[in-house]
């Protein structure tokens, strides 16, 4: 939860416009196909998709940190 409100007023600095509520689904799934381990997709305005795969060595978090925030 802190990983996602930290993020999400990132996201907002490059974004102002968005909804003032946003959903986001977390979901975990074997991704063969996502070098990085985690994809996500907007469902909507104000509701958001994350696939995470938690099979994966170095785990959630960092993988988290890597496809859910602005590379620098």
């Amino acid at each position: 939860q802190q990983m996602a409100d930290l993020i999400e007023s990132e996201v907002r600095s490059y974004l102002p416009s968005l909804p003032e509520t946003i959903g986001l689904e977390v979901r975990t799934e074997i991704l063969p196909y996502s070098p990085a381990g985690g994809t996500g997709a907007a469902i909507g305005a104000d509701r958001f998709a994350w696939i995470v795969d938690t099979t994966r060595s170095e785990g959630v978090m960092a993988i988290a940190d890597a496809t859910l925030r602005v590379p620098e």
